[in-house]
């Protein structure tokens, strides 16, 4: 099957990269067929479960994410540390500089790349996003944090991570819920 996917408009240049392709599909020998698709060209992500080895402590952040506004749910969504990778940057260097920019979190070690770079939704968006998981010493964080560049205001929270595992369904970003299932298994392993 051929297919022919060129961009004809951009329709938004702000936060979000919106941009309108015609796309031309052979769906069959006799049949060709011509649509046009929406689509946000973002940066590729990067996200990190954090945990504290000596307290078992893991963290998370909260800020205002529009998407959960729309859907009438808290507009302040529990997430682990996550952001856009930097041109010319690894997502290793990238997750790293989060991890600091946002919580304030340095020196983590035993960083461990748990998921291969996936779509959050590829029907709509060019993004892709890398986990990962790593320990640091937790005690001494701020509250809050964040860029007033970038308009971030960033609660740091931490959740003891056996409370976190055995209560996966409370955290609705696909980068935590992937984070918590592979530490439960991590845990599994070893027991």
């Amino acid at each position: 099957m051929n297919i022919d996917f060129n961009v004809v408009e951009k329709l938004s240049n702000g936060f979000l990269k919106l941009f309108k392709a015609k796309v031309v599909q052979e769906v069959s020998k006799e049949k060709t067929v011509e649509y046009y698709r929406e689509f946000i060209v973002r940066a590729d992500a990067v996200a990190i479960l954090v945990r504290d080895p000596n307290t078992d402590l893991l963290l998370f952040t909260s800020q205002f994410r529009p998407g959960a506004a729309f859907h009438n749910e808290s507009p302040f969504v529990l997430d682990i540390v996550a952001g856009m990778i930097d041109k010319n940057e690894t997502p290793l260097e990238a997750v790293l500089r989060e991890a600091k920019e946002e919580t304030g979190v340095q020196n983590i070690s035993n960083v461990v790349q748990i998921s291969p770079a996936f779509y959050t939704s590829v029907g709509g968006s060019t993004e892709k996003v890398t986990v990962f998981y790593g320990e640091a010493d937790l005690s001494d964080l701020p509250k809050t944090l964040g860029s007033e560049d970038e308009d971030e205001y960033i609660e740091i929270i931490k959740h003891p991570a056996s409370l976190a595992i055995n209560n996966i369904e409370n955290y609705n970003t696909c980068v935590s819920v992937i984070a918590l299932q592979w530490l439960k298994a991590e845990r599994e392993k070893r027991s």
